[in-house]
């Protein structure tokens, strides 16, 4: 099921998969007059789905993004391609950094300067190299037999933009701030980086299915819109549930995340989440709980 018409919750990737896994607004999570994102962190590690389903025996699968915060390492299986920065440190070297305060400080600030970034693994070949090994590791760990949940946070297609509509590599010198190449090359390295993705995914969608003794169920869902535009474009996602052999009354077309695993916990295992009202706030990244309502005006 597609949701024509869903909009993110919130306008940024934090905020968004916070309120998404916990399936409930900020309000309830956190303090909003404090505007410190660490408080978010933990509350995304672990998750109350995560929690549901590790209760109910599911293993928990999760992938090296290149942002700490996104970064299940204690998960059952945790994958990682090896490159980067932390290439030829032990695992225990890698989770001290991880773990001091230098770590949560270049996380924090997107506008460290470019050459301190690109030391920390964040280049356009490190970046393309994570986006591969995601789709690469995905279409195997569904051979793998048992319950599984499996967390994928794929960083794209927004920028960098490091593939074509092909899926040769392109070069970006983002620096991890805020863009500056101006809005029709914007729009060309997105739409083009989109078209590419969708390629990929639907070869990994269809080996999942094929591969799966038992129907899986998949949710394919934007934590928020291109940088570019306006607030609703930057609201408007994409948003894609597959039951398996399942249907749900429950799905309609302006549906949003924090709705979705409302439905989903409640068609596999009829738990008792009720949905809740599908409302969309847009908020800065210097005031992220600083929020303006974006009513939803798509028509399906």
């Amino acid at each position: 099921y597609v949701a024509d018409c869903s909009q993110a919750n919130y306008a940024q990737t934090e905020l968004s998969m916070v309120s998404t896994l916990n399936m409930a607004y900020l309000d309830e999570l956190i303090d909003e007059t404090n505007s410190d994102r660490t408080q978010l962190w933990p509350l995304l590690r672990h998750n109350r789905v995560r929690l549901l389903l590790e209760d109910l025996g599911y293993s928990t699968v999760a992938f090296e993004t290149g942002y700490y915060w996104s970064e299940w390492e204690d998960a059952d299986l945790y994958l990682a391609p090896d490159r980067g920065f932390l290439e030829g440190m032990t695992a225990f070297e890698a989770t001290l950094l991880r773990s001091t305060a230098a770590w949560a400080l270049i996380d924090a600030l997107p506008e460290l300067p470019a050459f301190l970034v690109r030391d920390l693994d964040r280049s356009a070949d490190a970046h393309r190299v994570r986006l591969l090994y995601v789709f690469e590791q995905l279409e195997q760990v569904s051979s793998e037999a048992g319950p599984k949940f499996v967390f994928a946070h794929i960083v794209s297609p927004h920028r960098p933009f490091v593939f074509d509509a092909e899926g040769n590599p392109t070069e970006d010198d983002y620096d991890w701030a805020p863009s500056d190449i101006g809005l029709d090359q914007y729009k060309m390295g997105y739409r083009e980086q989109v078209q590419y993705l969708n390629k990929r995914l639907q070869q990994t969608l269809d080996q999942i299915i094929e591969q799966s003794d038992t129907p899986p169920i998949i949710v394919i869902q934007g934590d928020h819109g291109p940088e570019e535009g306006s607030s609703s474009d930057r609201m408007s996602i994409l948003n894609a549930l597959y039951l398996g052999d399942q249907v749900s009354d429950a799905l309609e077309p302006s549906i949003s995340p924090i709705n979705a695993f409302r439905v989903l916990l409640t068609e596999a295992f009829d738990a008792d989440l009720p949905l809740l009202e599908n409302r969309s706030y847009y908020s800065t990244y210097s005031e992220p709980y600083e929020y303006n309502l974006v009513s939803n005006e798509c028509t399906p």
